[in-house]
């Protein structure tokens, strides 16, 4: 089956016709404002038009719901649209009014507004979005949590009870009979969904194409930012897949990047964000019965020495803790290659648990929380950096998974921690094995977490950074922390009762192995130890006796 990309909510109006929109001026004095059809369209094919009477009037022009049939929206607890977001395009013509500036208790040019009332501005909140200094100009989707503190407010506004959803406008300049904003469709809701066999190596233009490009259908919930549209704006929820039926989904991308959004509104006395501070997301889920297979980047290479290549970058900001989900067990295959994940901070890390299949593979985790992966995902060649510990709890870029004592969970190999307060956390003692890591410019390389006293020990193989030069902090007083070395030396074409011999380089009085006698034609000898730095001499020496004569003289 194609793609189908489904909204996560309600079109509450296209406002293609002016049938139950109505029109109020709250501030005092000069003429009211009309309702007409109005001249510009970014959805279906109509809006509706404010002649804006006078400058400085706080403006409101919203549709009435219950008065179309339609019932009350609750957003309260419990209520059915609890949890979801109000979405209205709205375009200011004439110059907004600045978010300095506040007319009729109102901070700004152009917001959201919604009123419980039978007659609209009785008992009404709203929230400004834009002032002039704000405002980038055209139509914008604008976006608001209404159990936000509202900008202004009137009457007693009944959350539970909401008919009329519409647009709030103030203008520096005003004349009668003259359009001063349009206002097109109103949602509610929280993002979008997509499932199916989708576009190859082009999963988000899918999610566009639905979204932007569908002049029927634009939510507003992800749009370009750029001409080639490989800059995406995300502003509500992405889930890719299907969760709650039986259908498979198989979605990749590449060469794009993803912007998180930050929405924010003036609250009376300052921005803050528009919506949940944890509601901006990117879900990857699935179903027991259909397949899931989502691709982000291409894997280049095999084994231990696999690459990514025309990968993603997905980027959020300081203001949102914006989450990828990882964690749902009936993701089949998952592959995130070449691909970049930056200030991406959940409350709750980033958790990915996977049976089998899920790779993580020549990507990087740039300023984002902790990840916290599972058995069943496979990590090569990635770089974690810029991590800052929200907490103790969240003190590492990476968790080294395990299940005590001396169980080791994470499959990881050949990976890089850069600049990070705290590279790896370790929660649990016990021996585990660092492969082929790189560890630089951090403040700790590792954590060692537990609270109470206890030892971790890990064995550094193939290592870039030696083991002597790995540093380590720990959580409890008497804890310890050890980084052994191991190597293999592997000696060809011994002559029988020949000697070799390895002792310490700068100090020719301390053999580090004071004999090994071999005598077949292969020598193979492994030592580990925790001073990665210390130089060693190796010789061989042939015996002109007996090479295991208790007496030297006859050797």
């Amino acid at each position: 089956m194609a793609a189908t990309v489904e909204f996560l909510g309600t079109r509450i109006s296209d406002l293609d016709t002016l049938t139950n929109v109505t029109a109020v001026k709250i501030t005092a004095g000069g003429g009211g404002p009309g309702v007409v059809d109005g001249d510009g369209v970014i959805q279906g094919t109509a809006s509706v038009g404010i002649n804006y009477p006078a400058q400085d009037k706080l403006v409101f022009a919203a549709y009435d719901i219950v008065g179309a049939g339609g019932t009350a929206l609750d957003f309260t607890a419990g209520g059915t649209e609890e949890g979801q977001l109000i979405y209205v395009w709205a375009n200011g013509v004439f110059g907004l009014q600045s978010t300095g500036t506040t007319i009729s208790n109102f901070p700004g040019g152009l917001g959201i507004v919604v009123d419980s009332n039978t007659t609209l501005g009785n008992d009404y909140a709203c929230w400004s979005i834009y002032g002039l200094e704000t405002y980038p100009g055209g139509y914008q989707k604008l976006v608001i949590d209404p159990t936000k503190t509202p900008s202004a407010s009137g009457g007693t506004p009944d959350l539970s009870a909401i008919r009329h959803v519409g647009v709030a406008f103030c203008a520096v300049a005003g004349k009668n009979n003259i359009q001063g904003f349009y206002m097109d469709a109103i949602d509610v809701g929280s993002g979008l969904r997509i499932y199916g066999s989708g576009t190859d190596q082009d999963g988000f233009e899918d999610l566009r194409a639905a979204d932007e490009g569908d002049s029927n259908n634009r939510y507003g919930v992800i749009k370009s930012l750029d001409a080639g549209q490989n800059i995406l704006q995300v502003q509500g929820k992405l889930i890719i897949g299907d969760a709650t039926g039986i259908n498979e989904t198989i979605f990749s991308d590449i060469d794009k990047t993803i912007v998180m959004g930050q929405p924010q509104y003036q609250n009376g006395t300052s921005f803050e964000n528009a919506i949940p501070d944890d509601y901006l997301e990117i879900l990857c889920v699935g179903n027991t019965t259909a397949s899931t297979d989502i691709d982000f980047g291409i894997k280049v290479g095999a084994g231990d020495d696999a690459r990514g290549r025309n990968g993603l970058t997905f980027l959020g900001n300081d203001l949102y803790n914006i989450d990828l989900k990882f964690n749902d067990g009936n993701v089949d295959t998952f592959g995130f290659y070449g691909s970049t994940l930056t200030n991406f901070k959940p409350t709750g890390n980033l958790i990915w648990n996977a049976v089998n299949n899920h790779e993580f593979i020549g990507s990087v985790l740039n300023g984002c929380s902790r990840l916290e992966p599972d058995s069943g995902v496979t990590i090569r060649n990635c770089t974690f950096l810029n991590h800052s510990s929200n907490s103790v709890i969240d003190s590492g870029a990476l968790l080294f998974t395990s299940n005590p004592p001396d169980d080791q969970v994470i499959d990881i190999k050949n990976c890089s921690f850069v600049a990070n307060d705290r590279g790896i956390q370790h929660e649990a003692s016990g021996t585990f094995t660092y492969d082929g890591f790189s560890f630089s410019d951090n403040t700790f390389d590792v954590f060692f977490s537990t609270g109470t006293a206890s030892d971790l020990v890990v064995n550094v193989t193939n290592p870039v950074t030696p083991a002597a030069s790995i540093t380590a902090t720990t959580g409890a007083a008497g804890s310890t922390v050890s980084f052994l070395s191991s190597f293999t030396l592997t000696i060809t074409g011994f002559v029988n009762g020949s000697e070799l011999f390895m002792r310490n380089a700068t100090d020719a009085t301390t053999n580090i192995v004071e004999r090994f006698n071999e005598e077949s034609a292969v020598g193979s000898y492994e030592y580990t130890y925790d001073d990665a730095l210390s130089l060693v001499d190796l010789f061989v020496l042939k015996a002109t006796g007996d090479p295991q004569a208790a007496d030297p003289n006859d050797r």
